[in-house]
């Protein structure tokens, strides 16, 4: 008699990205790896908001574990809505379900290089979102052509995208070292002050890397 096949249980997402944020808060080695495959778009929420901090703490060249992204987010009075101290144990909790990091040979990128993920560019089915549309101002403002920005500069503006708006952190992201480089020359405060036309609660932008390729 023919064994009937079974059909494998659903994978649970939501579980499989909490497991990934909380290895990144126990095994911080593992920050690039999730940031080439995870963008905050991806996540729900109070997740978003922890994975953040953990790409904003592991950028300043802070160590990172629960205790100072906690403390980050305590900052931003932000710890109460990703649920207290107890939201962030039980993602360490979760951190044993996570997919083993795999190993390479290659020296791990500097603390202030965070390789994400190519974020989709273009319009969705659903029009574009508000993150597109004012990053579009943003570019506009900064390649005014009575501006005093360079070729460089200006090309680096070009490249970058507004990767999302998670509490009051802007996450944006350029293509290369070089061009997270020049982004930092230009006046940071003056781009935020745009942002908030949008996004009121934007007080830090956060400059990362992606990698230019399909992960």
């Amino acid at each position: 008699m023919p064994v009937p096949d079974i059909a494998p249980e659903p994978v649970d997402q939501e579980a499989v990205l909490r497991a990934r944020v909380g290895r990144m808060l126990v095994e911080p080695g593992t920050i690039p790896e999730t940031a080439a495959a995870v963008l905050p778009e991806d996540l729900s929420a109070p997740l978003a908001l922890v994975y953040v901090s953990v790409l904003a703490v592991y950028a300043s060249g802070e160590p990172v574990d629960p205790i100072a992204v906690g403390i980050h987010l305590h900052r931003r009075d932000l710890l109460a809505d990703v649920g207290g101290p107890s939201f962030l144990a039980k993602l360490v909790a979760s951190a044993s379900s996570a997919p083993a990091p795999r190993t390479s040979s290659q020296r791990r990128p500097p603390a202030v290089v965070v390789p994400m993920r190519t974020p989709a560019r273009g319009v969705a089915a659903s029009g574009p979102s508000a993150e597109s549309e004012m990053w579009k101002k943003v570019i506009e403002h900064w390649c005014d052509p009575r501006g005093t920005l360079d070729e460089a500069h200006l090309g680096a503006v070009k490249r970058s995208v507004l990767l999302g708006v998670v509490g009051d952190v802007a996450l944006v992201g350029v293509p290369s070292p070089e061009d997270k480089k020049l982004m930092e020359d230009l006046r940071m405060v003056q781009t935020i002050m745009m942002l908030r036309e949008r996004f009121p609660q934007v007080r830090v932008l956060s400059l990362t890397v992606f990698e230019d390729a399909d992960v």
